[in-house]
């Protein structure tokens, strides 16, 4: 698959785990772990179309689900990442500078 190919297809996996209760978690941490620039883009442009729709998803599932750090740690980024959009920078900015302190040096390049 091309590089452009891999990548809408990881975003679309991430839109349709939004969709569903079971194995979101799961979609995300695996997405965030395999973060890297081009990937980081398709999902910033994901959000900006359809952050409405999966924003309360991921949040629901940050706020009241028990799950390990590390898992934890990936939704509430992503879920971060999901107020990349233009009605809600400032929610997206405030949650980044929480973010700041508690994530690991990988995803500084992505908050900055």
């Amino acid at each position: 698959m091309s590089e452009e190919i891999r990548i809408k297809a990881k975003t679309a996996i991430l839109y349709v785990a939004c969709g569903e209760s079971t194995g979101l978690v799961d979609c995300v941490t695996e997405i965030v772990n395999q973060l890297e620039p081009l990937l980081f883009c398709g999902m910033r442009d994901l959000v900006q179309e359809l952050g409405d729709e999966m924003t309360p998803v991921l949040e629901n599932t940050r706020q009241h689900y028990n799950i390990d750090k590390s898992c934890q740690t990936a939704l509430s980024f992503l879920t971060t990442i999901s107020y990349l959009r233009k009605d809600k920078y400032d929610k997206a900015i405030e949650m980044l500078e929480l973010l700041t302190d508690k994530l690991d040096s990988n995803f500084s390049v992505y908050i900055d």
